[in-house]
C-alpha cells in the first residue's frame, strides 16, 4: 500500500514475495515468505491500503514460513503453506489469529513416521469440498 522503495527494512517486503492472491470479499493477500507473514490489503483508487498482517511461525529461518495462501470454501479459514517447517497453518479469517497447523506426516504405527507427501509444501490449493491439495514440485 506504500511505495516499496521508501520503506524501512522492517516494513518492506522480503525477497521473494512468494504469493499474491485475491481472497474473500475481493481483498488482496500477500505471502511475504522470508518475513514469515501474510499481509491483507484492500484495493483503493490508485493502489492498495494495508489492513492487517498475521505472523506465521515467527523465528523461522532459511526460506521463511509463508509460501502460499488458500481459503476454505466459505471463507472462514485462511491456510498458509510453510515449506520450511513442512506445515499448513490454519488462520481464523475473521480475527487473523493462528489456530494451529497440520503437517504432511501421517501418524503411522511402528517406529517411524512416514510422510504422506514427500518434499516441501511449496504450493497448494483447496477444492470446493474444502480438501487441501498439496502440489508436488516438479523436478
Amino acid at each position: 500500500g506504500k511505495d516499496p522503495a521508501g520503506q524501512p527494512a522492517a516494513e518492506a517486503f522480503g525477497n521473494p514475495v512468494h504469493c499474491v492472491t485475491c481472497g474473500p470479499g475481493g481483498l488482496i493477500y500477500v505471502a511475504d515468505r522470508i518475513k514469515n507473514r501474510v499481509q491483507e490489503f484492500e484495493r483503493i483508487d490508485g493502489g492498495a491500503r494495508f489492513l492487517r498482517e498475521v505472523v506465521i511461525a515467527p523465528g523461522t529461518w532459511g526460506f521463511g514460513s509463508a509460501f502460499d495462501i488458500a481459503f476454505s470454501p466459505d471463507g472462514t479459514f485462511m491456510y498458509v503453506s510453510d515449506g520450511t517447517n513442512n506445515r499448513v497453518w490454519i488462520i481464523d479469517h475473521a480475527s487473523f489469529a493462528v489456530l494451529g497447523w497440520t503437517g504432511s506426516y501421517a501418524d503411522t504405527e511402528g517406529d517411524t513416521n512416514t510422510p504422506s507427501f514427500y518434499g516441501l509444501i511449496h504450493r497448494f490449493l483447496t477444492d470446493p469440498d474444502g480438501n487441501i491439495l498439496l502440489v508436488k514440485p516438479l523436478r
